[in-house]
């Protein structure tokens, strides 16, 4: 786990608990940290794109464009996309270009279904009373 992972948890949770910019009992609010990591990517400060961003909705997303390009190909994508139910993103068709770059085409089809956005029960677990989740045998 790098620093960056652990400050955009810190953030996201930050901003789910209390808002954009209120820092309840902790030293930071979520605005400061997303700032302090698009400092150090080299981001000029004052950051007036990041400033601009008002609501709990707004900044949530701003997290997650965040974490996307941070954590990019460290496999991290998928699961922000399954925890914050975004199928569409999940389902959407994998896609290339020829050489030129002007012809795309689809490369594969993503077979997601709704139900498997929550995992199987262990079958122990359902041994002892609990009910398997949707579409799970």
């Amino acid at each position: 786990m790098r620093y960056t992972e652990a400050y955009l948890m810190y953030a996201e949770a930050a901003c789910v608990a209390y808002g954009p910019d209120q820092k309840g009992p902790h030293s930071y609010s979520a605005r400061e940290i997303i700032g302090a990591l698009r400092k150090t990517a080299g981001i000029s400060q004052p950051d007036t794109w990041l400033a601009g961003i008002s609501g709990k909705e707004g900044m949530l997303q701003q997290i997650l464009l965040e974490r996307r390009l941070e954590l990019a190909f460290e496999g991290f994508r998928f699961w922000d996309l399954r925890r914050h139910m975004d199928m569409a993103s999940i389902k959407a068709s994998v896609k290339g270009t020829d050489d030129s770059g002007a012809t795309s085409f689809v490369v594969e089809e993503r077979k997601y279904e709704d139900w498997s956005i929550y995992g199987p029960i262990p079958y122990d677990e359902c041994r002892k009373g609990l009910e398997q989740n949707k579409g799970w045998k």
